[in-house]
């Protein structure tokens, strides 16, 4: 099980890893953008089996499986 701590700073890296894909989008880096959308989804995918909550790529919780 994900402590408070690991969870909120998954969270805080995946905020950031948002930004940085946006940024390169922005700079039509397509390579790097590609690059932390992947890393994005890798936390999105821990959340997910650690605590079946989902995120969308903005980090909000969308759907609480059951």
């Amino acid at each position: 099980m994900i402590e408070n701590y690991k969870l909120l700073e998954l969270l805080l890296e995946h905020r950031a890893l948002g930004q940085k894909a946006i940024y390169y989008t922005e700079q039509n880096n397509e390579q790097e953008s590609i690059e932390a959308d992947d890393e994005m989804q890798e936390i999105e995918s821990t959340i997910m089996s650690e605590l079946g909550l989902e995120l969308d790529s903005y980090g909000n919780i969308y759907k609480e499986r059951r």
